[in-house]
């Protein structure tokens, strides 16, 4: 699942005005977003196992000839490429993303399959989601902006175009609901 709302139901929490929290207090709403990765643990052995079938059948007709020697390290090293390029793939999908959202903040950390987890904050008053129908060569791109620093972030790159479109009205009714919410009664 790219993305999945981390409470008992899976879907959008209902922030409601009487949901003020106090620090320290867990998140009232935690959305995890994920890359997708279509090959499994599972895939990842049968796509070995049957390219070494296959590399296989050329060796066994020259089994037992002087030529069997010679082929052997690039059959071997073609194997041992696609293992290295699957299992490279596989690290680079390890992108994760997850947004907490309490009555007075919002808080994202992104975790980059290499280098330093980032982090950006926002007044959830001031916070807001944002879709751009085409941005460049995206479509659907979800953007937050209202933080101290002034920057404008980026959620759900890996997402797909249809998934960014279905999240950004419940994001949107979250930060709506969350900053009122945080008002004074």
């Amino acid at each position: 699942m790219p993305y999945l709302w981390l409470n008992e139901t899976g879907s959008p929490p209902e922030i409601s005005k009487a949901s003020f929290l106090a620090d320290g207090e867990p998140p009232l709403a935690r959305l995890k977003l994920s890359a997708h990765s279509s090959l499994s643990a599972k895939g990842f052995v049968i796509v070995i196992a049957t390219m070494f079938a296959f590399a296989l059948v050329p060796l066994l007709s020259v089994l037992g000839s002087p030529v069997f020697w010679p082929l052997l390290p690039f059959v071997m090293g073609a194997l041992g490429l696609l293992w290295w390029a699957l299992k490279h793939s596989w690290a680079d999908k390890d992108v994760q993303e997850e947004l907490s959202i309490w009555t007075d903040r919002v808080k994202l950390r992104h975790c980059p399959a290499r280098g330093p987890v980032k982090t950006w904050e926002a007044n959830t008053y001031w916070a807001a989601a944002h879709l751009h129908p085409r941005r460049g060569q995206h479509r659907n791109y979800i953007t937050l902006t209202g933080g101290e620093d002034g920057r404008e972030v980026e959620l759900g790159s890996f997402l797909t175009e249809t998934e960014r479109a279905l999240l950004h009205p419940q994001l949107r009714r979250l930060l709506e609901s969350a900053a009122a919410s945080d008002l004074p009664l």
